[in-house]
């Protein structure tokens, strides 16, 4: 899928954009070592509803330039904000998977006349979250540096197995966090800005998101555990949950068809003058 490039501080940023430009525009923000090429099956679905997609490279991943700064949660979050600048575009719905669900959420709470609607997955907000072991190792100096430098060959054949469905082509492109020293520190510096308590003062804000909500997860994800899904419904008691029972971490690649029925409902329901296409 062809990606287009804007500047966004001097720095430039790949992304997909798909639909009509006058179209109510819908915001993907992906995860780790993902890139946009993950909505590759969905976006078809959000064009049939009459939104616009925007997918793009987070900073440092697949074809975009990390940015100036530290890569850090707080830098990602003001990253949306300007890429949201300079498309000219100022209410979004957001889908977001993993990390894009931590700098996403954050963001929305932050901007919450701005979002619409929110599709979420594999992601959590709660103070009782502990990092996976492999975060963890990311989060301490010199092991992390150390792990992540891993084999090519072995990390491809390692994500074959843990992302059904994946294909050469956005393997190739997930890599790309991967491949030089500079590529790797955008990660570690990410993981590293990580810190669970800086939640906190989310808590209260996040109860005040009124927007349609719907979060999906895959009852095998060993990074999110599902009970993180419906402990967020705890506080967002709005939210519609969906667990795909044979699906992992990586839903939207895993199980492209039924997420895309779960998308296209979600639409369904706030249409905001979107124009359906066959």
């Amino acid at each position: 899928m062809e990606k287009k490039v804007l500047t966004v501080q001097g720095k430039r940023v790949a992304y997909i954009d798909v639909g009509e430009p006058s179209a109510p525009p819908v915001l993907l923000l992906h995860g780790f070592p993902e890139t946009s090429l993950m909505w590759e099956a969905l976006l078809p679905a959000i064009r049939r509803c009459g939104y616009r997609a925007i997918a793009p490279d987070l900073p440092g991943f697949g074809q975009s330039e990390r940015m100036r700064e530290a890569s850090t949660w707080e830098s990602y979050m003001d990253f949306i904000t300007r890429f949201l600048d300079v498309l000219q575009i100022k209410d979004i719905h957001l889908i977001v998977h993993d990390w894009g669900g931590l700098i996403g959420l954050r963001w929305a709470c932050d901007h919450p006349v701005r979002v619409k609607s929110l599709i979420l997955s594999s992601f959590t907000f709660s103070l009782d979250y502990e990092w996976h072991e492999l975060a963890q190792v990311f989060r301490t100096p010199q092991k992390g540096e150390t792990i992540i430098a891993e084999n090519r060959e072995h990390w491809l054949e390692r994500m074959r197995m843990l992302i059904p469905g994946i294909t050469q082509e956005q393997l190739n492109d997930f890599y790309c966090i991967y491949k030089s020293p500079e590529s790797r520190n955008v990660a570690l510096e990410l993981y590293r800005s990580g810190d669970i308590e800086k939640l906190v003062p989310y808590q209260e804000k996040m109860n005040r998101l009124g927007c349609p909500v719907t979060v999906v997860c895959g009852e095998k994800d060993k990074y999110v555990p599902v009970s993180f899904a419906h402990t967020f419904r705890d506080r967002i008691t709005h939210a519609k949950i969906y667990t795909l029972p044979d699906a992992g971490h990586f839903v939207y690649i895993e199980q492209p068809e039924k997420v895309a029925e779960i998308i296209v409902e979600h639409f369904d329901h706030h249409n905001e003058g979107g124009t359906s296409i066959e």
